[in-house]
């Protein structure tokens, strides 16, 4: 038995599947611009590439957001109290 070939679209149901999504959410995203569909006749796809650039997107920006937690966190450690400064 042959694997099933990774489709180059998806249907709006099936791309809402394969993100692990409601429709209406994936139809929110569409309509916002974060991901790209087009229509051919009477339907909606989006591409297996429009679906993998959105992850990405999103992949890098968690990392930037998570980065940018640490580096405020670290600056928000506590000081111990042997360096700390003496009040004149």
């Amino acid at each position: 038995m042959t694997p099933h070939p990774t489709p180059l679209t998806y249907s709006v149901p099936a791309a809402a599947r394969e993100l692990a999504v409601s429709t209406r959410t994936l139809w929110a995203w569409i309509h916002d611009g974060d991901i790209t569909a087009y229509r051919v006749g009477g339907r909606t796809f989006v591409a297996r590439q429009a679906i993998e650039d959105y992850v990405a997107r999103q992949h890098a920006a968690a990392e930037a957001q998570r980065a940018d937690r640490a580096e405020r966190a670290e600056r928000l450690r506590p000081v111990p109290f042997e360096q700390r400064r003496k009040s004149a």
